[in-house]
């Protein structure tokens, strides 16, 4: 039969762990501080002020719940897909918010002018990661 070895077994299983924790710690940052999230999340210029705040109440507790049916395995399906859900659509916002700057002088805030598209959504992935 087909079944994965032990080895695959145990590195998708270390991938779960270092996923999940990911989400955890990038979910339980933003908990913290729910404002500066709002703040953040109305910088992209997409949604109106109070449904941004209603996502930053609402989006770190996803990221917890998500990233904790990535380590304990259960749900597990729905977590991993509502985290790339997650992502998907914040790689759609980077780059509308991209396209939007050489639109928009509004949106100028989001992206500094003289950067590269890969080199902006590189550091806006690490800096929702580290909040």
């Amino acid at each position: 039969m087909n079944q994965p070895s032990i080895v695959s077994q145990f590195v998708w299983r270390i991938a779960d762990v270092i996923v999940g924790g990911v989400f955890i710690y990038a979910g339980a940052i933003k908990v913290l501080d729910p404002v500066q999230f709002a703040n953040d999340i109305d910088n992209y210029k997409i949604l109106p002020w109070t449904i941004g705040v209603g996502l930053a109440f609402y989006l770190p507790w996803l990221e917890i719940f998500c990233g904790l049916a990535l380590i304990l395995h259960r749900l597990y399906l729905g977590g991993l897909s509502i985290l790339t859900a997650l992502i998907a659509v914040f790689l759609g916002a980077t780059i509308a918010a991209k396209f939007a700057v050489s639109t928009s002088p509004a949106a100028v805030s989001v992206m500094p002018a003289n950067t590269g598209t890969s080199r902006f959504i590189s550091r806006s992935i690490f800096s929702c990661l580290s909040r």
